[in-house]
C-alpha cells in the first residue's frame, strides 16, 4: 500500500513538474511573438501556483512595460529585484520605469552608478528645457477607454487611429480590437457632438491601419498596415509596410505597396511633406543607428526612391517615432534616446546647411513623464493635436488638442560643460588653458583648465550653435561648433602643438566634385585661419590642396593646385601678404583612406580626401624696420630635397663688412668652388621657384641687379628644366 501511495506521489510531482515546464514554453513562446495580453495570463498563472521565480517577474514586468502599463511594470520587476541582483539591462530598465513614473530621486540613483554612461537621462539635464509655448486640453468626446492617437489632418477634419468595434477580433498585444482609421469631419475641441466614423480604405488584411497622411489635394493617402507576410519573412510576426491609394468618385481604390517595403522589417507611420513628393517615415532597417529610425524618400520616375536615413542628429540607438513634416519644414517627431522626461518625449528640428540640426525637446506640458507622441500643427502652428498615455486620461493613449499660449514665461537657459583639455600626440592635459563659447546672440563665456586640465563652464541662451574656443601658449587655437548635446557628457578637446611642417585640416574645406570654387561653407572655415595669420604676423604657411582619386592623375594635380591657389587668393584678396603664402597642390598622391583608383566607395568618403591642409613652414622677422626677410623652417627644406637659393655673386675673396650690409635679406651662404679659389654667395634656400622669384624682386631693389634663382637637388645645384621635371 505504501509503494502504491508513493507511485501516486511521484506521478503527481511528475505530471506538475511537466505542466510547470509546458506553462512556462508556452508563456515564452508567446512573449516572442508579441502576444503580451496571454503571455500575462500565463506568467500570473505561473504565479498564482506558487511556481513563481526571477524569469516569471522579469517577463511580467517586460510584458505590462510593452502594453505601456508602467505601474505594473514597476512592480513586478521591484519584485523580480527582491530575489536577486538585477544585471545592468534590467536595473536601467527599473531606472526608467521610476523616471516615468515620477520618482526622478531613485532613477537617479540608477543611473549615477554608471559614472558617465547614462547621464543624458539624468533629471538634471530636464532643468534647461523651455516650456512649450502651448495649453493642452483633453477632448473627453473622442477619448474611450481603448486606444486612440496619431492624429493628422483630413479636409475639414483630422483622422486618428482607434480600436474597431468588432470585439471578437481582438490584438494579442494588449487583447484590444485591432486598429482602424477613423475621420471625424471637423476639427474637434471637445464640445461639438461626434460623428466619427472608420474610413473605408481597400482591405490589406484583416489587422491594424494606421497611422496615415494625405496629398496636399487629399485624393491620396499613405498609411501604416500589417503585412501579412509571417510565411515569406524570415522573423516570425507581422512587419508592418506603407500602403497608398487613390480616391476616385468619392471612393478609396487602386491599392498599392510602396516600392520599398520589405517582409524582413517595418516600414511606418509616413507624413508626406506640403508638396505631395516627399515622404518621411520610420523603420527597423538594416544599416539604422538602433530600434526604429527615421527616414526620407522622394517620388520621382514614378517611384519613390531609396530610403535615406536622416543621421546621427536625429536618429539614437533608441526609437524615433511619428514624424510630422509642417509646411514650414520643421520636423516634429517622437524619440526614447534624446533627453527627455521619461517615456516616449516630442522633439523638433530643422534642415540647415546639409543637415538636420540637434532636435529640441518640445517640453511640458505637450511632454510628461509618460509616452507624448503623434503631434500635428495647423499652418500656422496656433492649434494642434497630439496623443499621450499620461495619467488622468480617459483610456491607454489619449487625444489631446494644444493651443497656441503666448504668455509663457520664457527663462533663461543655462547649459553647463565640462571637460579636459589634452596635447593631441602625448595626451598630456594642458593646465591654463583658455576657453571661450560665445552664443547666437554674440554673448561670451569664459573659463579656464586647472592643474590637471580640466574645466567647467555655463553658458546662458539658447544652447545650440555655440562657438568653442580653446587658445594655450605654443598650440594652434581650436575653433570649432557646438550645440547642447556636448554637454551631456564631458568633452575632452584636443590642442595641436605648434611646430614646423606638420600639416593641419582646415575644416569644412571640402570641394564639390570637379571644382575648385571657394563654397560659402569653406569661407567661413578660411575666415578663421585669416584671423590666426593675423593674429600671428610672423608666420609662413603652405596651403595643400587635396583631391580624391577619381579622374585622371595629371588632371587631379591641376586641380588641386588651382585649388590651392583659389585659397592663397581668397587670403591675400583679405590683406594677408603674399609673401607668406605658398600654394601646392597633391593631386591624389595623399588619400586619407583605401578610396584609390578602381576602388567603389561613396561620396561621403570620396569627400573626405577632397580638402585643404595648412602648415607652418617658417617665419618672418623684422632687422632694423628694413625689411621682412623670409625665414624657411630647414625641416620643411630638407623634406623637400629640391629647393632654390638665389645667386648674388661670384667672389675670390668676399668683403666681409659689405656682406653685414646685405644680412637682413637672409642667410647668407658662401659655397666653394671645386679647384678654384673663388666662392660663390647665395641667400637662403627656398622650397619652390615661386617663393625664390618673390623674394628675387626684393634682392634686385637692393642694387644686385645680377642676383638669380639656381635650383637645388639634394645638396646639388642643378638647371631651371631639371628642377621643372622634378617638380612634377
Amino acid at each position: 500500500m505504501k509503494k502504491l501511495i508513493c507511485s501516486v506521489f511521484l506521478l503527481s510531482l511528475y505530471l506538475t513538474s511537466h505542466s510547470q515546464i509546458e506553462e512556462r514554453s508556452r508563456a515564452t513562446q508567446q512573449f516572442d511573438l508579441t502576444q503580451y495580453a496571454n503571455t500575462i495570463q500565463s506568467w500570473l498563472k505561473i504565479e498564482e501556483s506558487g511556481q513563481g521565480d526571477l524569469e516569471s517577474k522579469l517577463r511580467l514586468a517586460e510584458a505590462y512595460y510593452k502594453q505601456k502599463n508602467y505601474t505594473e511594470a514597476l512592480k513586478w520587476m521591484l519584485k523580480a529585484s527582491q530575489i536577486n541582483e538585477l544585471s545592468e539591462y534590467y536595473l536601467i530598465h527599473l531606472a526608467e520605469l521610476y523616471k516615468i513614473t515620477g520618482n526622478t530621486f531613485a532613477a537617479d540613483s540608477i543611473f549615477s552608478k554608471y559614472g558617465n554612461k547614462y547621464q543624458s537621462q539624468l533629471s538634471k539635464q530636464l532643468k534647461n528645457i523651455q516650456a512649450a509655448q502651448y495649453d493642452v486640453f483633453s477632448i473627453a468626446n473622442i477619448n474611450t477607454p481603448g486606444d486612440e492617437f496619431s492624429p493628422a489632418y483630413y479636409r475639414d477634419g483630422i483622422i486618428y487611429i482607434g480600436n474597431g468595434k468588432n470585439k471578437r477580433k481582438k490584438y494579442s498585444w494588449n487583447n484590444r480590437p485591432w486598429l482602424n482609421i477613423i475621420q471625424i469631419p471637423f476639427k474637434p475641441t471637445g464640445k461639438e457632438k461626434l460623428e466619427k466614423k472608420i474610413l473605408k480604405l481597400p482591405q490589406v488584411n484583416k489587422f491594424h491601419s494606421g497611422p496615415a497622411t494625405f496629398t496636399p489635394q487629399y485624393n491620396r493617402i499613405y498609411f501604416s498596415h500589417s503585412q501579412n507576410q509571417i510565411k515569406k519573412s524570415k522573423i516570425k510576426t507581422n512587419t508592418i509596410g506603407i500602403f497608398t491609394a487613390q480616391k476616385r468618385e468619392n471612393k478609396w481604390t487602386e491599392l498599392k505597396a510602396l516600392n520599398f517595403n520589405h517582409p524582413d522589417y517595418s516600414i511606418a507611420h509616413p507624413s508626406l511633406g506640403n508638396n505631395g513628393k516627399d515622404l518621411f517615415f520610420v523603420s527597423d532597417m538594416p544599416g539604422g543607428f538602433g530600434g526604429m529610425d527615421i527616414y526620407y524618400s522622394r517620388f520621382s520616375n514614378g517611384k519613390w526612391t531609396t530610403p535615406i536615413n536622416l543621421g546621427p542628429n536625429i536618429n539614437t540607438s533608441a526609437n524615433e517615432l511619428f514624424p510630422f513634416i509642417h509646411e514650414d519644414g520643421t520636423l516634429y517627431f517622437t524619440s526614447d534616446g534624446h533627453i527627455g522626461y521619461g517615456g516616449l518625449d516630442i522633439f523638433y528640428s530643422n534642415y540647415k546647411n546639409g543637415n538636420w540640426v540637434h532636435p529640441k525637446n518640445i517640453g511640458t506640458p505637450l511632454n510628461s513623464s509618460y509616452d507624448d507622441f503623434g503631434l500635428i500643427l495647423d499652418s500656422k502652428k496656433n492649434n494642434g493635436y497630439f496623443s499621450s498615455n499620461r495619467s488622468g486620461g480617459a483610456g491607454n493613449d489619449d487625444i489631446y488638442r494644444v493651443v497656441y499660449n503666448n504668455n509663457v514665461i520664457v527663462k533663461p537657459i543655462e547649459t553647463e560643460f565640462s571637460g579636459k583639455i589634452l596635447d593631441k600626440f602625448t595626451k598630456d592635459f594642458l593646465a591654463h588653458t583658455n576657453i571661450k563659447i560665445i552664443n547666437q546672440n554674440g554673448d561670451s563665456f569664459e573659463s579656464q583648465t586647472d592643474d590637471k586640465g580640466n574645466f567647467e563652464l555655463t553658458v546662458l541662451g539658447n544652447p545650440d550653435n555655440l562657438s568653442l574656443t580653446v587658445t594655450s601658449r605654443g598650440y594652434f587655437p581650436l575653433d570649432t561648433q557646438i550645440s547642447s548635446s556636448a554637454s551631456t557628457a564631458p568633452m575632452q578637446l584636443l590642442l595641436q602643438k605648434i611646430e614646423i611642417n606638420k600639416s593641419i585640416v582646415v575644416p569644412n574645406i571640402y570641394y564639390d566634385f570637379d571644382k575648385a570654387d571657394i563654397t560659402p561653407l569653406a569661407g567661413k572655415s578660411l575666415s578663421k585661419l585669416y584671423q590666426l595669420l593675423s593674429d600671428n604676423p610672423t608666420w609662413i604657411i603652405e596651403i595643400g590642396s587635396h583631391t580624391d582619386s577619381r579622374a585622371d592623375a595629371n588632371y587631379n594635380q591641376i586641380l588641386s593646385e588651382k585649388r590651392a591657389v583659389n585659397v592663397v587668393k581668397y587670403l591675400t584678396d583679405r590683406g594677408i601678404m603674399a609673401t607668406r603664402l605658398y600654394a601646392k597642390g597633391y593631386g591624389e598622391k595623399m588619400l586619407l583612406n583605401h578610396c584609390k583608383d578602381g576602388v567603389n566607395c561613396s561620396e561621403e568618403e570620396h569627400t573626405i580626401n577632397r580638402r585643404t591642409e595648412f602648415k607652418l613652414i617658417g617665419f618672418q622677422q623684422e632687422i632694423q624696420n628694413k625689411i621682412t626677410p623670409i625665414i624657411f623652417a630647414d625641416e620643411y627644406i630638407e623634406k623637400n630635397n629640391l629647393s632654390y637659393k638665389i645667386q648674388i655673386g661670384v667672389f675670390k675673396t668676399p668683403d666681409q663688412k659689405w656682406l653685414q650690409t646685405i644680412s637682413d635679406l637672409g642667410n647668407i651662404e658662401l659655397i666653394p668652388e671645386k679647384n678654384k679659389d673663388f666662392v660663390k654667395v647665395y641667400i637662403y634656400s627656398y622650397p619652390s621657384y615661386e617663393a625664390a622669384k618673390k623674394f628675387l624682386d626684393t634682392v634686385h631693389q637692393r642694387g644686385l641687379k645680377d642676383a638669380f634663382i639656381v635650383p637645388f637637388y639634394k645638396g646639388k645645384a642643378i638647371s631651371i628644366e631639371e628642377a621643372k621635371k622634378l617638380g612634377k
